[in-house]
């Protein structure tokens, strides 16, 4: 069996459609040995830094001219001879609607009875990809009043295991259920 060779990424200023500028983010004052080129590796780096504070800091820097053109930032990964940009975008320090695995996992619990929310839980974290880690997590979402009955705790711990889920659709996961669910329904709740 071939051995699957890991996505490199990185971060770059959106000029355009399909057009992008990666630039060398470690002369930053912000970059401290994070992998630029793993997903995870970018996410640790932009969380500490505002969209405002990185591009400012790069205009500084002469990194970029005030000429140059900017319509985001964006993370791009190769797919033969071109970039594709990754659909859910940057996770920067002012992104306070992005939540951790721990909230998420809180607020599935704390919504045991609502079938129709764990629903949209489940729908959301069926994706394209096959990870069984992930299926494990819907099983135990599908199944969380007969676990919760049981044992509280352990159902707590056993939801832990979304933490191995492997970190790009564990992302993919999160950013969904914080954008289109938890977030939308905390602001219904708490307007």
């Amino acid at each position: 069996m071939a051995k699957i060779e890991p996505t490199n990424y990185l971060l770059a200023i959106k000029r355009g459609n399909n057009d992008y500028l990666p630039l060398e983010w470690n002369l930053t004052s912000y970059y401290h040995q994070e992998n630029l080129y793993s997903l995870e590796g970018i996410d640790s780096f932009t969380r500490n830094v505002t969209k405002r504070d990185l591009l400012s800091e790069v205009i500084n820097l002469n990194m970029i001219g005030l000429d140059e053109r900017f319509v985001d930032f964006a993370i791009i990964y190769p797919v033969g001879n071109k970039f594709n940009e990754l659909k859910e975008g940057c996770i920067f320090k002012d992104d306070h609607d992005i939540l951790d695995e721990n909230a998420v996992i809180s607020y599935i619990i704390a919504n045991k009875n609502n079938k129709d929310l764990l629903n949209k839980i489940i729908n959301l974290c069926s994706g394209k990809t096959r990870d069984q880690k992930v299926d494990e997590f819907k099983y135990l979402i599908k199944n969380l009043n007969l676990f919760i009955d049981a044992n509280p705790e352990e159902t707590f711990k056993a939801l832990q295991r979304f933490k191995t889920v492997k970190y790009e659709n564990r992302r993919s996961i999160l950013i969904k259920l914080s954008k289109r669910v938890i977030i939308p329904e905390l602001k219904k709740e708490f307007g």
